[in-house]
């Protein structure tokens, strides 16, 4: 009967609250040229000069009502952030350009939003441009299956120019009329709850999350949980980056005082009673996933270590992605195992795994702290940049060195793949040449995957049971091997220069 009466208590404290928008589309298309004058247009030039860029979300006023707007990531390598911007979203504009109609991230950031299960609305920007064309744009849509209004579907749309500040005012008053539909509800008095849309070391205040807040109100000095960390609210600022003491649902929130930094997309849950947050904790615990091998080794794969570091969560998954890209280009040849990802500064205790694992550190968009020395005494191999396609380019071009190196460390490189007969000393083998050639009378190392176990020396080869001299690339041949190693199928022989 308690139960009952305090969920009617519950229904009674319900109140309208704000939409959650986000904005996707294809890079190019506008999207941070849109959310640069919404915000320019809505929120007081003073304000707007103290925006803390990296918080992601923002609110603006706009006939009396609130809006909050996320902005997510548009690069190839923040797939995983757009597609959570969605979920945490209660609305999804989807912009294209009228100069160029819909492209592969247009149907990208489109699933997404189907998936999400909420409302949707096109957005035509660049309409100011002379070579736009919005009829045309409107049957490119209709052909990859994005049916607008009069188009053969129901997706609302609107023509803009961002840049000319042209239909903004309209756009959001299509955003909220897409918000009333949904009849949103939120308990001011209830306890916060929502989702953590970044998080990141401070350097100078610990560890900090951005939030947004989905029902309840948030107050400092209360405490704080998701499944992978607790922590009282020690610092609360608004998307101004303004100190405050509560703020309510819909609204983005920085917090600092995390014990440790709660992942991207995890709900969180505060209470002035410790015990509820821990058990709310309990509730949702999970064990989070560990990257290690992105590939499976073949015999042929040179296993490449690395260690990731970077400032955010939200970076470190970017980081990944731009390797888990980098991996496909050159596997099986190169295969990654990641010895180490968190996030923070590179310090001297990835120095001493670099060295002691053959690592190479990749740092994305975060800093040193170690002494100049003990870059001597490690001599560590760091790529580092705030830029992320810089470190996919130089990750690049240090496999393609490597792959060069190896190459020209042998003359030619023989697999086994049947053994005939293994006396003492010699062995009839059969196999293929892999590289480069192979001669009589050439001696060889023999080799187990990457690891050398002897020498030998050839002493005749043969292919389609006449004796020849040299073996190509290619070429399926027998060996006469003088050697005193036990040859097995699946090992190398590799002729050194």
């Amino acid at each position: 009967m308690e139960k009952n009466m305090g969920e009617q208590n519950e229904q009674n404290n319900l109140v309208e609250r704000p939409p959650v928008v986000v904005i996707l589309g294809h890079v190019d298309h506008g999207k941070t040229t849109l959310l640069d004058t919404i915000r320019k247009t809505k929120i007081t030039e003073e304000e707007a000069g103290g925006i803390t860029q990296t918080i992601g979300a923002y609110e603006i006023v706009h006939q009396g009502k609130k809006i909050t707007f996320i902005d997510t990531p548009g690069h190839q390598a923040f797939k995983k952030m757009r597609a959570f911007g969605a979920k945490v979203a209660d609305v999804a504009v989807l912009i294209v350009a009228a100069d160029e109609g819909p492209k592969e991230q247009t149907l990208e950031a489109f699933n997404y939003i189907k998936e999400a299960g909420i409302p949707v609305l096109v957005a035509i920007n660049k309409i100011d441009r002379p070579q736009s064309d919005v009829l045309k744009t409107k049957n490119q849509l209709s052909k990859v299956g994005i049916y607008l209004e009069g188009f053969g579907g129901e997706i609302p749309s609107i023509e803009i120019s961002a840049k000319q500040e042209i239909n903004i005012d309209q756009l959001l008053d299509l955003i909220l009329l897409l918000g009333g539909f949904q009849q949103l509800k939120a308990d001011p008095k209830g306890p916060a709850k929502g989702l953590v849309i970044e998080s990141f070391l401070d350097y100078k205040r610990g560890n900090t999350a951005t939030l947004i807040i989905k029902n309840g109100t948030l107050h400092r000095g209360q405490f704080i949980g998701t499944f992978s960390s607790l922590g009282k609210v020690k610092i609360l600022e608004d998307f101004l980056g303004k100190k405050v003491e509560s703020l309510t649902f819909s609204s983005p929130a920085r917090v600092v005082g995390f014990e440790t930094l709660p992942l991207v997309g995890e709900e969180f849950f505060t209470s002035f009673d410790f015990e509820e947050v821990k058990n709310f904790k309990k509730e949702k615990e999970t064990k989070r996933p560990i990257t290690t091998l992105l590939e499976n080794p073949t015999k042929e794969s040179l296993i490449f270590r690395l260690i990731l570091k970077a400032k955010s969560l939200g970076a470190l998954e970017a980081l990944k992605e731009i390797v888990k890209s980098v991996q496909k280009e050159f596997y099986p040849k190169i295969v990654f195992e990641i010895v180490k990802e968190n996030l923070g500064v590179v310090s001297e205790g990835d120095l001493k795994l670099a060295k002691t694992s053959k690592a190479i550190i990749l740092a994305f968009d975060t800093k040193k702290d170690f002494e100049k020395e003990l870059l001597e005494l490690y001599q560590p191999k760091i790529i580092e940049s705030k830029i992320i396609y810089e470190i996919q380019k130089n990750l690049e071009r240090e496999l393609n060195e490597i792959l060069k190196e190896e190459k020209e460390k042998f003359l030619g490189e023989f697999e086994i793949l049947k053994v005939f007969s293994s006396l003492k000393k010699r062995k009839l083998i059969g196999g293929k040449v892999i590289s480069g050639e192979i001669k009589i009378n050439q001696e060889v190392r023999i080799f187990s995957d990457d690891k050398e176990l002897g020498g030998g020396k050839i002493l005749n080869l043969r292919k389609l049971k006449k004796d020849i001299k040299i073996a190509k690339e290619g070429e399926e041949i027998g060996i006469l091997l003088e050697s005193e190693i036990e040859v097995k199928e699946g090992f190398f022989l590799r002729v050194l220069k």
